[in-house]
């Protein structure tokens, strides 16, 4: 199909996924197969703050070594999110809809931030690609242990240059054994909080809690 500009095969544990991608303005159109079978598109649900969209979720895998990741719409083939599970933070949590360890495993959540209500991220707080802080502190949110009980100080967990917020966890040892696993998670949630009820409307105009407010209106 010569109206598209690349081509790419993306092998998962299932099957190929063969996509004809138009790489300037992300329209893609997709077949799955299995041996030389094709099998028919797996479909996921992509929340929007108003509607549920029925998408194709897409692993576009690149021998450069990034890894982007898709969600098109059905309907229309427009590219609803995307983001890169190379690049970026990574936070091993209870993620949702988990609400708690009897919901499930903690697992990695890659670069989980809403590009509308956190475009900079989570650990950004100059409005500037980059970012400011490499622990639990970011423009909607500051997670730090409180042991001692004086609302000032204790530490925050660092997940380095990378932002990789990956720690031990196990709940058998006492809390303190796992402080910085317990911290992430909150980091992950206090800002999941934040994302969700912005796209609600709780955003800068009425007086949400952010930082800064990136010139949105509303009092920082």
């Amino acid at each position: 199909d010569t109206s598209f500009d690349c081509v790419q095969f993306v092998i998962t544990e299932e099957g190929i996924w063969k996509g004809w991608i138009d790489c300037s303005g992300y329209k893609v159109r997709l077949s799955y197969h299995k041996g030389n079978k094709e099998m028919p598109k797996k479909k996921k649900k992509y929340a929007h703050p108003n509607e549920i969209t029925l998408v194709y979720e897409i692993h576009d895998i690149e021998t450069s070594g990034s890894a982007e990741h898709y969600w098109m719409d059905v309907k229309t083939a427009d590219i609803v999110e995307k983001d890169n599970w190379v690049s970026g933070a990574s936070y091993q949590v209870f993620a949702l809809p988990k609400e708690s360890p009897y919901d499930g495993a903690r697992t990695i959540e890659i670069n989980p931030a809403d590009s509308t209500a956190s475009p900079f991220g989570w650990h950004d707080t100059n409005g500037e690609d980059g970012a400011e802080y490499t622990d639990t502190r970011g423009n909607n949110c500051l997670a730090q242990e409180d042991a001692d009980a004086n609302q000032s100080g204790g530490d925050r967990p660092n997940g380095g240059n990378n932002l990789e917020f990956g720690f031990s966890l196990d709940l058998n040892n006492s809390p303190d054994q796992y402080r910085d696993a317990a911290i992430a998670n909150l980091f992950y949630w206090n800002n999941i909080l934040h994302d969700i009820l912005y796209l609600y409307g709780f955003d800068e105009a009425s007086g949400n809690f952010q930082e800064n407010n990136y010139g949105r209106g509303g009092k920082s």
